[in-house]
């Protein structure tokens, strides 16, 4: 029994030791004793990925020591550098390391690329490589994932047949760091999703002169950017205009279609369908370019393909829904209309997070991890649909009463329009659907008062006797009937009045306007108050109205005041406003 403490006492000083010989990857001498490639943001403590390299010698021959750290997703994964002529890395040279799972060991490897297969070396030249030694070798951390290892590689092979790569002056290559998940017999296999990052420029890696730092970072797929800009179409921009067009302005352009419905209707279809259709799309080149699902198992990168997935599928379900879709005087339409609502409000707010989660996804671009401007431009975008929704609310609130009071006398006309062909009482028609109240100019018409002659008196108050109504194909002239509007009269003479002031009131229903005057205000009260009458000088009345608007032949416009014996000619302007 003392012998067995004993022997398993001096293993573990022996692991303790060759584990202590191992010192970390660092990025202390980047740029003054070695040469370095990471992130733009990479510390000894947190470091996605880096590859370090210097000009050493063993045996009197020129070796390049490399130095490899990244974080995996999968135990049994694999980091590699690419030497290649070109950023296609298909004839490149290949070293790496990976992490043998099973034995709980760290390999080191040379190899070549041949198009997407990378193949190790299996040639005579034994001291191609050199992985042990003082402070050589690797480590395999399954706390964080991330392994790391250092060894070193003939500057020149004694082998060029297999596209080992020279590395001597003046040979200059491009360098693509790759992590991947499996390792295959012969190779490394493909990387993962986000895994591989490639430097813009050509590197010397035997010069003496490391110079500055060289910051490396991932360029992203081109099908994982096509991916997330059609995601972002989809949601951001169809499915949200869509959203708001069902839901507050189905009441709008009730009298006017498009492709044979309502205009509210056929966008938000139009809109929706352009959304699955994107969606799928982006989808489809998701698994595309993941060779099936992701593999990503890091947190919270595993997360967004879920969400994806969830959001996919109720995309693809609520159209499909519509099929389902009773008459709106069905009983059971409600339900429809609430199961609608939920599944598409349910999508629409679950892709928020889900492409907020894809913009930190490595084949996004790494950088965006951590100066995420879009990440931003998002949150900025939910806060701004936010708000127009907010609006919107509001505004239906306030206008909610009074469309219901224009809907039920619609429906009310509407019902005699029906009663009246039924019973063949002559040709009518249809009355149109009211518009909604968004507190606009609904009705614009002008009055004009001609030889209107004043009987003048000692009290100064005089009333027109003829009025002539223009603009008016009846009469009396119904131009409005709402129980809250707002009728704004505009008086301006153009004859000039040759001595003293006049007022004027609009008396109806024994109602009193206000008064405008070069931004001033008074209250028109009978004799007293009002606005002096200048030459070309218009006047503005405003005033709730909550009864129906009508003129006749006779007089409805009382002016007050001294005219010295002359005859007026003015015009009276009508606008009714919506409050």
């Amino acid at each position: 029994m003392f012998y067995v403490r004993s022997l398993l006492l001096l293993l573990g000083v022996l692991t303790t030791s060759n584990a202590e010989l191992f010192l970390p990857v660092s990025v202390v001498g980047c740029g003054t004793i070695k040469g370095c490639l990471f992130p733009p943001i990479c510390t000894d403590s947190y470091c996605e990925f880096m590859t370090t390299w210097k000009l050493v010698t063993h045996n009197a021959e020129d070796y390049v020591e490399f130095e490899l750290k990244g974080k995996l997703n999968d135990p049994g994964g694999f980091l590699s550098l690419a030497f290649s002529e070109d950023k296609k890395i298909s004839t490149a040279g290949v070293v790496g390391c990976y992490h043998h799972a099973a034995i709980g060991a760290v390999r080191v490897r040379a190899g070549y690329n041949s198009g997407k297969i990378n193949t190790f070396y299996t040639g005579s030249d034994t001291e191609l490589l050199i992985s042990e030694g003082d402070n050589l070798g690797g480590t395999y951390n399954p706390a964080d994932k991330v392994l790391q290892c250092r060894f070193r590689r003939r500057v020149r092979p004694r082998d060029m047949v297999l596209q080992l790569k020279d590395l001597s002056e003046p040979n200059a290559y491009y360098l693509t760091i790759t992590r991947g998940n499996d390792v295959l017999p012969s190779g490394f296999s493909r990387p993962f999703a986000g895994g591989e990052a490639t430097y813009d420029n050509s590197v010397l890696i035997t010069s003496p002169i490391y110079g500055s730092m060289t910051v490396i970072s991932e360029q992203g797929s081109a099908l994982m950017k096509t991916h997330g800009c059609l995601m972002v179409l989809a949601w951001v921009l169809c499915a949200s205009i869509g959203v708001i067009l069902a839901r507050y302005y189905k009441e709008l352009w009730p009298n006017s279609g498009l492709l044979g419905e309502r205009v509210w209707f056929q966008s938000h279809r139009i809109l929706q369908s352009s959304c699955v259709i994107l969606t799928c799309i982006a989808v489809i080149l998701a698994f595309i370019y993941c060779e099936g699902y992701s593999r990503v198992s890091t947190f919270p990168h595993y997360v967004h393909p879920i969400l994806g997935l969830i959001v996919f599928c109720l995309a693809l379900l609520n159209p499909l829904i519509t099929f389902c879709r009773c008459k709106v005087d069905h009983p059971d339409r409600p339900w429809f209309n609430w199961i609608h609502f939920f599944i598409g409000t349910f999508a629409h707010v679950l892709s928020v997070p889900t492409m907020m989660l894809g913009l930190r996804m490595p084949a996004a671009g790494f950088q965006l991890q951590f100066l995420n401007y879009p990440l931003w431009i998002l949150i900025f975008f939910v806060i701004f649909q936010f708000c127009i929704e907010l609006i919107l609310e509001i505004h239906g609130c306030m206008y909610h009463n009074r469309n219901k009071n224009k809907r039920r006398e619609y429906m009310r006309e509407l019902t005699q329009y029906h009663a009246g062909v039924r019973t063949a009482l002559g040709p009518r028609s249809k009355p149109p659907e009211p518009e909604p109240s968004l507190s606009e100019l609904l009705q614009s018409t002008t009055f004009d008062l001609i030889d209107a002659n004043v009987n003048h008196t000692t009290s100064g108050r005089g009333r027109l006797n003829a009025v002539r109504v223009g603009n008016c194909s009846q009469n009396p002239c119904t131009l409005y009937k709402n129980e809250d509007t707002l009728i704004e009269v505009n008086f301006t003479t153009y004859r000039t009045v040759s001595e003293g002031s006049v007022h004027t009131c609009f008396h109806r229903h024994g109602l009193r306007p206000q008064c405008h005057r070069n931004g001033r205000r008074s209250l028109c009260t009978g004799i007293v108050g009002g606005c002096p009458l200048q030459s070309n000088v218009q006047y503005t009345y405003r005033y709730p109205h909550k009864f129906g608007f009508t003129f006749s032949g006779t007089a409805r416009f009382v002016v007050l005041g001294d005219f010295g014996r002359e005859i007026v000619c003015a015009r009276f302007g009508i606008n009714l406003i919506e409050r």
